[in-house]
């Protein structure tokens, strides 16, 4: 995923390096709401943006890799006050950790299908298939609150 800056906003292009993706053009998104995380997946990419002073939330943002077959893209504002931390894109869903101690799960279309509360801070997630890698802290993190 590549980032390249322009007078307004900033595009994103998904590269690819695969013999089966040769040839095709690469996905290009305009972007508008900053995104600072993504995640590719095997039919797509998430993107998070943060929020914007006080009137603007965090936004969710699923651009699928190949829209002629029938995919959409779609974006889900968070609550305000609430940001993303961490993102997975899977073969047929998208999973965001968030500042909340929330685990968000959306399908391709953007259905918000799960909502979990996840007692450890989210370092890290990675998704393959169905499947969902969470990586956590067990406790608090070297350092923190220790007047260091």
């Amino acid at each position: 995923i590549v980032s390249s800056a322009e007078s307004d906003h900033k595009n994103i292009q998904v590269c690819f390096h695969s013999l089966n993706r040769q040839g095709s053009r690469p996905p290009l998104l305009r972007d508008l709401h900053g995104f600072e995380l993504s995640s590719l997946g095997e039919a797509g990419a998430v993107f998070a943006s943060p929020q914007r002073g006080d009137d603007i939330p965090a936004t969710i943002m699923y651009q699928p890799f190949e829209s002629l077959l029938g995919g959409s893209d779609w974006s889900f504002e968070l609550p305000l006050g609430e940001a993303v931390l961490s993102l997975a894109a899977g073969g047929h869903f998208s999973a965001a950790a968030t500042s909340s101690g929330y685990l968000r799960f959306f399908t391709q279309a953007g259905v918000q299908t799960g909502l979990l509360h996840w007692p450890m801070p989210v370092v890290a997630m990675a998704a393959k298939g169905a499947h969902l890698a969470i990586l956590s802290h067990a406790g608090q993190p070297f350092g923190a609150d220790s007047g260091s």
